[in-house]
């Protein structure tokens, strides 16, 4: 996958500690185009509880998003294998209508 830099407004600005993000969508106008970044993961089935967490920055042409704290509860998928998924579409050929969504620090944390 391919890092791309974005950095924070400030150190006090919520957000990834790194400046180094994927970058999902085009920012130009390439035509209607799927970007997606994907990973397998088999869940143990004996954890506690399973935890998904990353930052995300979404944006538009229209409007630029503030990094977003994501967390997704796993535990109810233990014991099995999972694909973890972010995409994002876009359907406009115009440089007015652009999607994109930088995801950063994507952790799965397991309690014993």
């Amino acid at each position: 996958m391919a890092l791309t830099a974005w950095p924070r407004a400030s150190a006090t600005t919520p957000g990834p500690a790194v400046v180094e993000s994927n970058l999902l969508g085009e920012t130009a106008p390439t035509g209607a185009t799927y970007s997606t970044a994907h990973q397998t993961v088999s869940l143990p089935a004996g954890a506690a509880s399973l935890v998904l967490t990353c930052w995300r920055l979404p944006g538009t042409t229209a409007a630029a998003g503030d990094w977003q704290a994501l967390t997704v509860d796993l535990t109810p998928y233990r014991g099995q294998t999972v694909v973890l998924y972010f995409e994002v579409y876009n359907d406009s050929t115009t440089a007015a209508d652009r999607s994109w969504l930088f995801v950063d620090d994507v952790c799965l944390a397991k309690v014993p």
